[in-house]
C-alpha cells in the first residue's frame, strides 16, 4: 500500500482510493477507509505523470479509465462523488453503477 504514493501519474484521489481498495481487500472487508474530500483547485501527484507515450483519442480517457479501475468497486458515495466530479463528462461518468446510484 506504501507503494501506491509512489506510482507515477496517480493523482490524490486516485492514490487514496487505490490505498482504500487494497485496504478493503487486504482485511477481507473489515476495515472500510472511509474518505473526506475538497475540492482542489489544478491537479496534484505525489509522483507527477511522465510523457505520454501517445495522445489518447479522447482527452483525459486514459485518466477516467485509470479512476475507473480504482473506483468501480467503491461502496463510498464520498469516493464515487469526487469521481462524477472529475470524471462526470468522460465516458466511464454514466456507468451502471453511477445510474443505479442515482
Amino acid at each position: 500500500m506504501a507503494a501506491t504514493i509512489r506510482k507515477s501519474g496517480l493523482d490524490i484521489f486516485q492514490t487514496f482510493n487505490e490505498v482504500g481498495l487494497a485496504v478493503k481487500r487486504s482485511t477481507g472487508g473489515s476495515q472500510q477507509p472511509w474518505v473526506s474530500s475538497s475540492p482542489i483547485d489544478g491537479n496534484f501527484y505525489f509522483v507527477a505523470p511522465g510523457p505520454a507515450a501517445e495522445t489518447p483519442a479522447v482527452a483525459g480517457t486514459d485518466n477516467a479509465a485509470q479512476a475507473w479501475a480504482a473506483t468501480r468497486d467503491t461502496t463510498s458515495l464520498a469516493v464515487m462523488d469526487t469521481f462524477i466530479q472529475q470524471y462526470g463528462d468522460s465516458i466511464y461518468g454514466r456507468s451502471p453503477a453511477h445510474a443505479a446510484m442515482n
